[in-house]
């Protein structure tokens, strides 16, 4: 292994730490936007009527199509995040949970674009 391997090394892994931490910024600076932009039911309760979602029908698309686009980016990252912290030991136990991170969006994301679809 040569000299500049080994100094590469730390550089590359720093520059992917601080791309991971910025794509975790953004999404999740822009889910509170969204959780924001989120509209209350017409009745005051916690259910939605068709008059509600009908009357908004491109606002609730995008929100949910956005709000899952960044489910998509900001959980596997989080998963990521943990994998690059725990190197050692536990790092069975970190692989394992980040594998159920990105399965558990995976299929979070396909019921939630599914609703977009069926809301639009």
């Amino acid at each position: 292994m040569s000299v500049d391997t080994l100094t590469q090394s730390p550089s590359s892994t720093r520059g992917r730490v601080a791309l991971l931490a910025a794509v975790l910024g953004v999404t999740s600076v822009a889910a509170v936007f969204g959780g924001l932009l989120w509209p209350e039911p017409a009745a005051g309760g916690e259910t939605y009527s068709y008059a509600d979602i009908a009357a908004g029908r491109d606002l609730w698309w995008s929100l949910l199509t956005g709000l899952a686009a960044m489910a998509v980016l900001n959980v596997p990252f989080q998963a990521l995040a943990t994998m690059f912290l725990v190197r050692r030991r536990g790092s069975t136990w970190a692989t394992i949970g980040a594998v159920l991170m990105w399965l558990g969006t995976a299929f979070q994301t396909v019921g939630v674009a599914g609703w977009a679809t069926a809301y639009y």
